[in-house]
Order: structure tokens, then sequence, then C-alpha cells
């Protein structure tokens, strides 16, 4: 594969291709043109030139690095971007760190900035020749790469390391997945070796798996980050350390606005219900996912909604709450004709929250678009009640 996306020849056409903007209509014709171009490997070419178009924004140095050449496109969707590989970077250093998962090779390269020396570990070998062949064209001197498979990689490693960072793939060709039992490899039957030989381990994981469950079925856990980027949640870190901890730490770290919170894992709070006052505030979704919302809304001093939505007010602005802040303007009864009343235009922005219909519902029962500069949350008060909230975004 390498080999043949390094062709000279292969080199000028992408660069050809991407003189222009490239849109799915194109990519479909060079693969339906393929036989004029009989020594260009066209299904690889239109593999990278989207892989290129998700790294022009995911991965901004290596897409501005002359002659880096980009994994196919399902493990560049699983990369961790450039500004996250960034930050798992900062959390460690030492002599020695392996990552077990190699893939793209993007957690790889920041990791070698803090660590003496720093394996690659891959099954596949096209990945492990991409990653090898990038590592060069970056200038990286401390990386070996090891093609094989995680498993027989460890068991074989008789030295001790600073830190094992792993992200066990987590889609196969139909579907994705997201519980560690079904990606690959199955840490969880690792665990008991990778805490023998590292200091630390780090388990990346998706978004999408439930903390409490990730923190029964890893060993010695103790902090679960998570991390997202504008507001978006990207992916959950599991630190693991050689000892058990009483205490976890959940921490939320937005990288894109710059919000970090961290609280106990299993402290509980009690949070203030009260009517919906001059402010709204929705929390970030990194600490909408950490479960930590309540703890927040205290720290703030916030009241809340309802006990089952995750919406705090206020009578007085916190201008330094971690989330979306919204200037209350009416509070009023699920009825269209009270609502659309009250509002300017026949645009707004729809959000739902324990609430009895979709916001799709919500829209066409109002008659409304989607969009300008109007929000509409529909929402349950302290007294259970629907109602439909008229804010603007602060």
């Amino acid at each position: 594969m390498l080999s043949k996306l390094l062709l000279p020849q292969v080199v000028e056409f992408i660069k050809e291709q991407e003189k222009s903007t490239l849109k799915p209509t194109d990519f479909d014709r060079l693969l339906f043109n393929k036989s004029k171009y009989p020594h260009i490997p066209m299904e690889l070419v239109v593999d990278q030139l989207r892989a290129r178009q998700k790294a022009k924004i995911k991965l901004p140095q290596w897409f501005n690095t002359e002659g880096v050449i980009f994994p196919p496109l399902l493990s560049m969707e699983q990369c961790s971007s450039e500004l996250a590989a960034k930050y798992k970077s900062s959390l460690v250093q030492g002599g020695l760190a392996i990552d077990l998962t190699g893939g793209a090779g993007v957690d790889t390269y920041y990791l070698s900035k803090k660590f003496q020396r720093v394996i690659y570990v891959d099954f596949n070998k096209d990945l492990a020749e991409i990653a090898a062949h990038n590592f060069k064209i970056l200038g990286v001197e401390n990386i070996e790469v090891f093609n094989g498979k995680s498993e027989d990689f460890i068991s074989q490693f008789s030295n001790k390391v600073d830190l094992i960072y792993i992200d066990p793939a987590r889609r196969d060709q139909h579907k994705k997945l997201f519980l560690l039992e079904d990606c690959s490899p199955n840490i969880l039957s690792l665990q008991v070796v990778l805490l023998q030989k590292a200091t630390k381990v780090i388990v990346k994981a998706s978004p999408m798996l439930d903390i409490a469950k990730g923190i029964v079925q890893l060993q010695n856990v103790s902090e679960v980050q998570v991390v997202g980027i504008k507001n978006e949640v990207k992916e959950l870190l599991f630190i693991q350390e050689q000892k058990v901890f009483e205490h976890i730490a959940i921490t939320s770290i937005d990288l894109g606005l710059h919000y970090k919170f961290t609280a106990n894992y299993i402290s509980n709070v009690e949070v203030p219900l009260s009517s919906i006052s001059s402010f709204l505030y929705e929390p970030n979704a990194t600490i909408l996912k950490s479960g930590k919302s309540d703890e927040l809304a205290t720290k703030f001093n916030l009241s809340k909604l309802n006990r089952n939505t995750n919406l705090y007010t206020s009578l007085q602005l916190n201008k330094k709450f971690l989330g979306r802040k919204f200037l209350v303007e009416k509070v009023l009864k699920y009825d269209k004709r009270e609502v659309r009343l009250h509002l300017a235009s026949n645009q707004a922005n729809i959000a739902i929250r324990n609430f009895p219909d979709t916001a799709e519902v919500v829209r066409k029962r109002l008659g409304l678009k989607q969009g300008g500069t109007t929000y509409l949350f529909g929402v349950r008060d302290n007294k259970n009640f629907p109602k439909i909230v008229i804010c603007s975004k602060i």
C-alpha cells in the first residue's frame, strides 16, 4: 500500500486533485473512470484524498507536512485529533512508553515528545509501514515500530515501562463498537499483565461507554477524564495505576473552550429546586457525560429546574459557569398559540430536556423552522409541568 502511494505519478495525481474543492461526487467520478488511469491505484488514491480532507482539520500539522501519508479512512476516523493527542501527552512523561495500539501513530508521535523512548505496536502491516514512514518524515528518531499483535508483544516484553497507552479498535466493517469487551484487543483479559509491567496505563475508550461500568471493569482506576472539543465529547480516558484508589477523580475538560472541572466520582450533592428565574444554564457536554452536573451547579450556587433535568437557573448571571448561558425571556405553557404569540419570527433553535415530546414534534407542532437567534427549551419545571422557555444565548 505505502509503496503504491509513494510512486511519483500517484503523488502528483493527488496534488492535482486537491487543487479543486473535492465533493463526494468527485470521488465517485474518479472511481467510475478509474480505467482511464491505468497507472493510478484509484481506490487507494480516493481513500487517501478522503483521509486528507479529514486530516486538514483533525491533524493540521501532519496535513501541512510534505510527504506524510495518511492511513485508511477507517483508521483516520478513530485516531486522536492533534489537539487531543497533545493534551494526553501533557499528562505523562518518563523514560519508556508503549503505544500498544499504534494505528495512525498520532498518539505515539506526541508521546515521543515526552518520553526518551516510545514503542509503537500494531498488528496491521500497512498501518505500521505508514506510521514508520511518517515518523521519519516528521523527524522523530526515538520511536521503534513493531508489527504484530498487542497481546503477543506485551506477553513477551520483560522490562518495566513507565506508560502503556491503549486505544482498542472500536469499529468493524459493519458497525461502531463501544463496549470494552467487544473492542480489539480485549483489554479486560490483559489487565493483570498491563499493570504488572507499567507504572501507569491509559485506556482511551468510546464516549458512548458508561463511565461507571468502565470503572468496574478496569482495575485500579485512579481517574477518568472526559475529553471534549467545543462542547462535543470526543473520548474517555481511564487512568490506571499499580495501587487501588479509594477516591476516583472525574475530570471534564473541553480543549476547544478551555473548560476543566474535577469532582469526586462517589460524591453526591443535593441541588435545591426552584422555578425558572432570569438565567438558564446548560452544562458543557463533557460535564453532562461525567454525571457531575449537580456538583458543578453547587459550585456556582445555582438551582435546578427539575430532579430529572440537568438544566439550572439563577436570578443573577454567573459568567464563569462551564457551559452555555441563556437569558430567559419568557416561560410559557406548552401551547402553540401562546408560544407563537411571543415569537418575533418563525425560526428558533429547539432543545428538549425531560419533556413529553421530541424536538421534531415540538418544531412541527409550533410550525417553526430551525435556526435564528432565539432558543426554545422544552422542559419540566420544579412542579413537573411541561414548559416552553424562550431564551437568547449569552
